[in-house]
């Protein structure tokens, strides 16, 4: 093991420049940059924004905290987003309605208030309908052009008994087959392995193209307060059902995480720092038109278990990220059409899975166990709105008392 650095700006804490460090800073890369490069790609998020702000959370979050706090995209809004193709104006409003709501509680007794009204049901609910959601976007992804080749009839592929098959359901079943035989491999990190080979195999089949040049530098940001009647949408369409999981998740549940991991060294990472940290950053990220972010227990466990063990880790991937936005933000969505959407679309579906089994937790409850499977019906035929309005409603006729947070 090397010998820590010194560090006199940071107060004399170490910083280790291992091996490890390096693979454990990039250890939560697998939730980041598809769901990152699918709203570049998909929603048309300006790149520059996206990893520039994201890199800079990053270095923010380690100077403060000095540990590995990862910063990851909202799930449920990005997943959201992206089923349904929404501009990426509504994106931006809703990090800065997140990051205001979260400003409040960490100022207020509004915490306790979520925590009566969001049961566990609820949560887990609510996780499963934006489960369902993921697989039904990454569903109509396999069926989709790829960003930059001609549209009209998708390209096929004639294959013995098959027939002829649409490239895009090629490449996905193939993406879906290598996934599954990476999952659980420490050493190639599946997700980024199939974006890889996926990418690769799009392009040699004809399914994309390579960009016929590509532009460096960064993409113009502008300061822009998105209109109130985008804000209301954002929050009814994103912010309900993702507040209730990242109360739980980036800010309870990280801060247990981060003790359990990190012990005395996690001190700073307490539930008020967490919310202010996330309401700052999303805030300032919604008014540039970056991805509305946060912290998750999940992305703590993938960078310890990776190796990250000081605040090294986080200045590492955040020094990567915003060298990349401004090298080639300006390039990031020719980059990103690079990727066939069938390949998003397995990622999305697996993340969609695997979030839509966390409603596991809650089957030992029956009755909080309907109260879910009422939400996640409800999210596919009438919308979250509906869902989490009925759910709470069911859960309170059946006179629920508020059950403990998530622990994922």
């Amino acid at each position: 093991m090397a010998k820590p650095l010194k560090s006199t700006a940071t107060g004399g804490l170490p910083l280790r420049f291992t091996r490890a460090e390096w693979a454990g800073a990039f250890g939560d890369v697998g939730i980041l940059l598809p769901l990152a490069i699918a709203l570049i790609a998909q929603n048309g998020m300006n790149g520059t924004a996206v990893f520039l702000c994201t890199g800079l959370m990053y270095i923010g979050c380690g100077l403060y905290y000095r540990i590995p706090m990862p910063v990851q995209p909202l799930k449920a809004a990005a997943a959201i987003a992206i089923a349904t193709g929404m501009a990426p104006g509504m994106l931006s409003a809703a990090g800065v309605m997140m990051g205001a709501l979260l400003l409040l509680m960490a100022v207020t007794r509004l915490s306790e208030l979520l925590g009566r009204i969001f049961t566990l049901p609820v949560i887990r609910g609510i996780q499963l309908g934006v489960g369902l959601l993921m697989i039904k976007g990454g569903i109509a992804l396999f069926a989709k052009p790829a960003l930059g080749v001609a549209q009209g009839a998708p390209p096929r592929l004639s294959l013995p008994v098959l027939g002829t098959v649409p490239l895009g359901v090629v490449v996905g079943v193939g993406a879906a087959i290598l996934l599954l035989v990476l999952l659980g491999n420490r050493r190639i990190p599946a997700a980024l392995a199939v974006l890889g080979v996926g990418t690769v195999a799009g392009i040699a089949v004809g399914y994309t193209t390579l960009p016929s040049g590509i532009t460096l530098g960064a993409a113009p940001i502008a300061l822009s307060m998105p209109p109130a009647e985008m804000l209301a949408a954002a929050f009814v369409m994103l912010v309900i059902p993702q507040l209730p999981l990242t109360f739980g998740n980036a800010i309870v549940c990280a801060s247990n995480t981060a003790r359990d991991y990190y012990g005395a060294q996690a001190r700073r990472a307490t539930p008020v720092a967490l919310s202010t940290s996330l309401g700052v950053g999303n805030v300032i990220t919604g008014l540039v038109g970056g991805m509305p972010m946060c912290h998750g227990a999940g992305g703590l466990t993938a960078h310890y278990k990776f190796g990250a063990r000081t605040m090294a880790a986080p200045l590492i991937i955040g020094t990567a990220l915003v060298l990349f936005a401004l090298l080639f933000g300006a390039s990031a969505a020719t980059l990103a059409a690079i990727i066939p959407p069938a390949v998003l679309g397995v990622l999305l579906i697996y993340i969609g899975i695997e979030h839509g089994m966390l409603v596991r937790h809650v089957v030992a409850d029956r009755e909080g166990f309907f109260v879910a499977l009422t939400i996640g019906g409800i999210t596919i035929v009438a919308g979250t709105l509906t869902a989490v309005t009925v759910g709470i409603a069911l859960a309170f006729i059946l006179r629920r008392r508020p059950l403990p947070m998530p622990q994922h």
